[in-house]
């Protein structure tokens, strides 16, 4: 499946990654419950996948920070880009070193866990 993503990533010119991006936040990891689920129906059984308790309020404001900096960071980057201050910058040469930091980052958190 992440060989979709990448070829995804090269064709779209690098919206592929942003999707998988999305997906790895909005996706549970295994035995956790479904993030932003549906809570049960008034009087009725609770949603499959659902989570029973609530989360955890200091997590969900971690979460929330976390997009909000992201936000910002993605923001800022297009108005520099926008200013013309990138011109130097040879974009063929920094996407694939990114593409490499984040699959070395995702390897070494797999790895230390």
């Amino acid at each position: 499946m992440r060989v979709v993503f990448v070829i995804g990533t090269i064709v779209t010119g690098g919206l592929g990654l942003l999707v998988y991006i999305a997906l790895l936040i909005l996706m549970p990891l295994p035995g956790r419950p479904v993030p932003f689920a549906a809570s049960a129906p008034a009087g009725g059984e609770p949603v499959s996948g659902a989570p029973t308790t609530p989360d955890d309020p200091a997590l969900t404001e971690r979460r929330r920070s976390s997009i909000g900096y992201f936000l910002i960071v993605i923001g800022a980057l297009f108005l520099i880009a926008e200013s013309g201050a990138f011109r130097l910058v040879r974009f063929d040469f920094i996407w694939p070193l990114v593409l490499i930091a984040l699959g070395v980052l995702l390897l070494a958190q797999r790895v230390r866990r």
